[in-house]
């Protein structure tokens, strides 16, 4: 059955709503297609919801999966000094930038999102002592974590590109694949997404190393950013941003 697709064609966003019709369906178990500065993801807060991901992409039903978070989840979940704190503060959540964090947790006392969690959810997000948290940009996704962060029963949500294994970024709903968006409950339609000649995916930025991962869309401007603002930082890390 062909996923619900809002808004309407012809009709122009409304955030607020459709964020909420986003988590409506997240909580219940759904998976969902939603826009990003850097390509269409595919979202889920449910194992359930992450199998219907890993079916839309063809992957096997281990593959690890990161956190599509907010700063304030960031900031409660990885441990690290504050001038690291700073340093991911404004870079994301001040410029506006969505990186994907990289850092430790607490794997004691675990944090209680992490631990609503069930087994086999938090082996898939998390590798050993680190878990990966992607700040995002953007009014809509920045809505839908300010549901997440109140949502009284903790809910995180997961993600991951909206593409075929493999196949690339995608920008516009249209050249996803139907094999994509067959399993998926909800597509939020946002047209063409503002970093669509990058042709790639977003940074991923390694926190407690200080090491980049992936140099992705926008890494130039991440790069100028924090030479700029965080000289004795990078030089005390000994972290090179080529």
């Amino acid at each position: 059955m062909a996923p619900h697709i809002v808004p309407k064609a012809g009709s122009v966003p409304a955030i607020s709503r459709d964020a909420r019709q986003a988590f409506q369906t997240l909580k219940a178990g759904g998976a969902v297609v939603v826009p990003t500065d850097v390509g269409y993801a595919l979202l889920a807060s449910t194992q359930a919801g992450v199998q219907k991901i890993f079916t839309a992409k063809g992957r096997e039903k281990s593959h690890n999966i990161g956190i599509i978070g907010t700063y304030q989840q960031h900031r409660e979940i990885h441990v690290l000094p504050d001038i690291k704190f700073e340093f991911t503060r404004a870079l994301t959540e001040d410029m506006g930038m969505i990186v994907g964090i990289i850092a430790k947790f607490d794997v004691v006392n675990l944090h209680p999102r992490l631990a609503a969690l069930d087994k086999a959810t938090l082996v898939q997000v998390t590798k050993g002592d680190t878990v990966s948290i992607a700040i995002p940009e953007g009014p809509f996704l920045r809505e839908l974590g300010r549901l997440c962060d109140a949502d009284p029963d903790g809910m995180l949500m997961f993600g991951t590109s909206a593409n075929a294994t493999g196949q690339g970024q995608r920008f516009r709903i249209e050249d996803i694949e139907p094999s994509v968006l067959d399993p998926v409950d909800l597509v939020i339609d946002y047209g063409l997404q503002k970093w669509h000649t990058y042709g790639c995916g977003g940074i991923n930025f390694d926190v407690e190393n200080m090491r980049v991962l992936r140099a992705g869309a926008g890494y130039e401007v991440f790069k100028d950013r924090a030479k700029r603002w965080f000289p004795q930082l990078l030089e005390t890390t000994g972290a090179v941003l080529e």
